[in-house]
């Protein structure tokens, strides 16, 4: 006798269960870009932009090599820290500077 019900592969189960918990998706890019413009405040959140998400580490892109390097060397910990404080980027575990063309979408 059947229940009229397929089994779910366990991958489908793992990978909903991750999106809930803001781990799996796209969920958790936002929530890190919504992390990011919270602590970096509207002036820098212009000139950097999030760009990719791979494991803990977040990739940062800043419209000029030295801001890049400015983040990098200065602000970078002070980032790290607040953003980690932040409700959805608790998992972040570093990030990464690069120069980039980065657009405040009005463009």
């Amino acid at each position: 006798m059947t229940r009229g019900r397929e089994p779910i592969p366990i991958a489908k189960l793992l990978r909903d269960l991750l999106v809930r918990r803001g781990i799996g998706g796209s969920v958790p890019l936002q929530s890190v870009t919504d992390a990011f413009r919270q602590v970096a405040g509207e002036r820098l959140a212009k000139r950097v932009r999030v760009v990719a998400l791979k494991g803990g580490e977040v990739t940062l892109e800043a419209d000029s090599a030295a801001l890049a390097y400015e983040l990098k060397s200065f602000a970078g910990k002070k980032l790290l820290a607040d953003m980690k404080r932040q409700r959805g980027a608790e998992f972040v575990t570093s990030l990464k500077f690069r120069a980039g063309a980065v657009s405040d979408g009005s463009g």
